[in-house]
This record gives C-alpha cells, structure tokens and sequence, in this order.
C-alpha cells in the first residue's frame, strides 16, 4: 500500500495565513486590510458550517448505505420465500 504524506515548507513572506484541505475543498483566509485576528469569530463560523455540512453529507451516504443494505436482505427474504422447497 503507497501512503501520501503531506509535508510543508516554511518561507517567511510576513503574511499570516490560514488554510484548510480536506479532499478537493480548500478553504484561505489571509492577512489583509482587516486582520485575521480581526476575524477569528467570522472564519470559526464558517469552519462550523463547513463541520455541519461535512456531517450532513456523511450521515446521507450512510442513510443511502442502509436503504441499498436493507433492499438486498429485503430481495433475499422475497427470493426465498417463493422458493421452498
């Protein structure tokens, strides 16, 4: 099995950022004209959204996961009710 690590170089610009992956969703927040400590209420509601949405999404693919596990039982219990032997 090939495992990815992800690894970072530091190179001082003397900006802060602020940057989150997971998958294909990135999200940056920079030092700009208002700082980023001028903002951490802001960026820590938009991470909870990011957090609800990320469960929201989870929990649908496992509801999707159950319906298509209890339609095969369910096929099955049809399946060998009409073949007694």
């Amino acid at each position: 099995m090939f495992l990815k690590f992800y690894t970072s170089n530091y190179i001082q610009t003397g900006v802060f950022i602020l940057q989150i992956r997971k998958d294909s969703y990135k999200k940056e927040w920079r030092d700009g004209k208002i700082s980023l400590e001028n903002n951490r209420a802001r960026i820590i509601a938009i991470l909870e959204l990011i957090a609800v949405d990320e469960k929201r999404w989870k929990e649908a693919c496992n509801s999707i996961e159950l319906k298509k596990a209890f339609r095969r039982i369910r096929s099955r219990i049809n399946r060998n009710a009409f073949c007694k032997k």
